[in-house]
């Protein structure tokens, strides 16, 4: 399991070609389940918000990225990258979301402009790496990817805002 995490914290750090994660349908289950029981646990600590709320606006996220990468993936004529794509996204997501889980405490004991500070480096790393890895998923320049990752983080949430009513 650690072998997996530093695969994915290598990625996150762009040192790691993202190509290399398994492409089988089981490793995207697991990497999946790990995801959401992260996301859901820190997210209920770190807010206090309602577990039903939290829930439902982390599945909304997760399955609008997902329909979106697999849109993309379709029309790129990638389809066959999509598991590795997702499996990759969701293990840096997950990463990257126990970072925050540790960072953002610590700012809060500190004050505003450090929480604000905290979130938007947490959002242009996000965006890197994921446009990082949607880059090299559809064969095209960082640039294009960044912009994909974007707007797909746009997309998934603002419908997990809608979904959970926040």
């Amino acid at each position: 399991m650690l072998t997996v995490l530093h695969f994915f914290w290598r990625v996150c750090l762009l040192r790691h070609n993202p190509e290399i994660v398994p492409k089988h349908p089981y490793f995207l289950f697991l990497v999946l389940m790990a995801n959401l029981a992260c996301s859901i646990t820190l997210s209920t600590i770190i807010s206090g918000e309602p577990l039903l709320r939290i829930a439902t606006g982390i599945l909304v996220s997760v399955a609008a990225l997902a329909s979106l990468v697999y849109l993309t993936c379709s029309l790129r004529g990638a389809g066959d990258r999509f598991v590795w794509t997702l499996s990759v996204l969701l293990g840096c997501d997950l990463v990257l979301t126990a970072i925050f889980a540790v960072i953002v405490p610590l700012a809060q004991m500190l004050n505003e402009v450090a929480v604000f500070a905290a979130y938007t480096t947490f959002m242009i790393w996000s965006v890197t790496v994921f446009g990082y890895i949607l880059s090299r998923s559809l064969k095209s320049h960082m640039t294009i990817g960044v912009g994909l990752a974007f707007s797909m983080m746009l997309i998934s949430t603002g419908l997990a805002s809608l979904a959970s009513g926040g």
